[in-house]
């Protein structure tokens, strides 16, 4: 969902006002990064893949200039969000990040793309010799749906400075050249990789059978993992016995408020989101039990990342249901931070659970705890209207 922004431009990085608030990036923009080209650098690591142009697209490698905290911090959400980091923290922990890229076609990849996917595979965080085409002219970037980052700059050559170490389930899914990443994707998940690695590698193209490897914008492979993942998840759990009662949870964090519904019946699953109250407009989608045949393009990657949240927490318990969920958006959220927060905001809202004989008592309790008048969101819903649809159960 698009945030609204208010205000005019911030005199500082002469981006859009942080609607009263400091500015994210003030502290790297107080250095001076003029005239540096060439440069020893420590990557998190991270590749980043655009998207524009596709399929001749820019490639790059992310990796900070004289910073001297945790290198690994920089771009772990999961870390992040355990610690409980505010937008404005997490934002200039992503500002450090440069983006030293060159231009490659997602099928036809420059030798220097190699280097990359190397980095995309490592373990951990990976030393660096970087030279540029030109000096760095520092200036963060922000989007409307994706996580802030420092400038883009024109790669000459980088030089991997130190061995790469690769997970083995890892490096076992490279050199099988007759896997499809898709059943890649979910044998590295059962092993205990991570989306944030998944989405690294799978953008790396390293993934897949031989012939069909190629580059995977960044912003595609995200929501590729979740769905991905969500589908081979849904194919288990539509065999698992129902809930009998309605369970709600919560959980708020960075400005956002999820209420998470489940109901008795079949597999189904549907997403509202809206700025502080969805009487002023909201956004939705919605998959029957049958599933979707087109991509969610109201709610986006925060659909498909909501969705795998509820489908972990299905499976680990055994057990199918209709899953609705609200989220509201508050001007706390005032920076786009990606749609990893829409997944581990849900995760944490399963810790938060209380259970209800009618749909009516758990909707009233999800009311409460958004402090929000649903009814627009109730009277819209096609998931409650489904649920509410008498079966031939009802009659014998």
């Amino acid at each position: 969902m698009h945030i609204p922004q208010r205000g005019g431009l911030c005199p500082t990085c002469k981006l859009q006002a942080h609607q009263g608030r400091p500015c994210p990036f003030v502290h790297i923009l107080s250095r001076d990064l003029s005239g540096i080209k060439d440069f020893m650098s420590t990557s998190p690591p991270t590749i980043f893949v655009g998207r524009y142009n596709y399929p001749d697209v820019n490639v790059g490698v992310m990796s900070p200039i004289n910073y001297e905290g945790d290198i690994a911090t920089l771009d772990n959400h999961y870390t992040w969000f355990k610690q409980g980091l505010g937008v404005s923290e997490i934002a200039a922990l992503r500002g450090e990040l440069i983006n030293s890229r060159i231009t490659s076609n997602v099928k036809r990849a420059q030798k220097t793309v190699g280097t990359f996917q190397e980095l995309a595979m490592a373990k951990k965080e990976t030393d660096l010799e970087i030279h540029l085409k030109k000096s760095i002219a520092y200036h963060p970037q922000t989007f409307a749906n994706a996580a802030p980052m420092g400038p883009n700059v024109e790669l000459k050559t980088v030089r991997l400075a130190e061995n790469v170490r690769v997970l083995k389930p890892i490096e076992k899914a490279y050199y099988d050249i007759d896997l499809r990443a898709t059943d890649a994707l979910g044998m590295l998940y059962k092993k205990g990789i991570d989306e944030l690695k998944l989405a690294r590698i799978l953008s790396g193209g390293i993934l897949g059978v031989k012939t069909q490897r190629k580059l995977v914008p960044t912003r595609w492979s995200i929501t590729a993992v979740d769905d991905t993942l969500g589908k081979q998840m849904i194919h288990n759990i539509k065999a698992f016995p129902g809930i009998d009662e309605y369970r709600v949870f919560f959980g708020s964090q960075l400005g956002n408020h999820y209420a998470i519904v489940l109901m008795p019946g079949p597999w189904s699953y549907e997403l509202f989101e809206f700025f502080e109250n969805p009487h002023r407009g909201f956004t939705t989608d919605y998959e029957s039990p049958f599933g979707r045949t087109s991509y969610a393009s109201q709610t986006a990657g925060g659909y498909y990342a909501a969705r795998l949240a509820i489908l972990d927490y299905l499976q680990k318990n055994k057990r199918c249901a209709r899953a609705l969920v609200l989220r509201k958006i508050t001007r706390d959220y005032f920076l786009p931070l990606g749609v990893w927060q829409v997944r581990e905001n849900m995760r944490k809202a399963f810790n938060f659970e209380r259970r209800f004989d009618t749909l009516e008592s758990g909707l009233l309790y999800a009311k409460t705890l958004l402090g929000i008048d649903p009814t627009p969101v109730l009277n819209a819903s096609k998931l409650i209207a489904a649920h509410k649809q008498p079966t031939l159960n009802t009659y014998f």
